[in-house]
């Protein structure tokens, strides 16, 4: 059950590629796994969610058996490439008044499309407003992951002075609470960890700013998770500081 205000997730469902981060361990195969997958994220009910390496097969797929629940940010780039790094959100509950991408500038791939996707969403019965971005950063240099933290910093930052309304930053940063692309998030931005430093290992986050207080914060444990992703779904119950 959810235990605040509104309950956000971060979850890596691992691209259908043979081979890629599953070690051999999980089936490549979307059409075995999109079961499980959906049935997690149906099951946890967040408001929203970064959804990381949402390659071509799920993209076709994923989005059919959510559709009762859930609306996607920007799914399509300009380019005519799906968006691997998508927001998912509870359409019962929010609206998106605005919402976009930023490219990350890579300088070791061309294939890998990385990008921030950003919405701002308002209740709709409240009329709350917040930002949400999510992202996935890369898997094998901590230089390419610092300079696209950096970037991350720069952009958010411009969207919240822009905005004015608290945020979330999301998704898998392919690097640790003590890593050099995490800290840089932590010390040029006044997010904070959902999960104590130190509590959580992943490489998977949820950042709040202050004015997000976290009630509840977790790691999926749900048996189907075992051959659903290589990653666990985290989330976060949040209360919106109300002054």
């Amino acid at each position: 059950d959810h235990t605040g205000d509104y309950r956000f997730a971060s979850y890596n469902i691992l691209v259908e590629y043979e081979g890629w981060g599953s070690g051999g361990d999980i089936p490549s195969d979307v059409q075995i796994r999109k079961e499980p997958v959906a049935a997690i994220l149906l099951g946890y009910l967040p408001d929203v969610a970064a959804l990381c390496e949402v390659f071509d097969t799920w993209s076709e797929n994923l989005p059919p058996m959510l559709a009762e629940v859930y609306a996607w940010v920007e799914p399509e780039l300009s380019n005519g490439n799906c968006n691997r790094s998508q927001l998912i959100y509870r359409k019962d509950r929010l609206r998106v008044l605005e919402s976009g991408y930023q490219y990350i500038e890579s300088t070791v791939s061309t294939v890998n499309h990385r990008v921030v996707t950003w919405a701002l969403f308002e209740n709709r019965e409240s009329g709350e407003r917040f930002l949400v971005f999510g992202t996935h950063l890369d898997s094998v240099s901590d230089t390419e992951r610092l300079l696209e933290a950096q970037t991350i910093v720069a952009f958010t930052e411009r969207l919240r002075q822009q905005y004015q309304v608290p945020a979330v930053l999301m998704g898998d940063l392919n690097s640790t609470s003590v890593g050099d692309a995490y800290q840089e998030l932590i010390d040029n931005t006044d997010f904070t960890s959902a999960c104590a430093p130190g509590h959580y290992p992943g490489v998977d986050h949820i950042l709040c700013t202050p004015e997000l207080y976290v009630v509840k914060a977790g790691t999926d444990g749900n048996a189907a998770a075992q051959i659903a992703s290589d990653h666990r779904l985290i989330y976060a119950d949040v209360n919106l500081n109300h002054s």
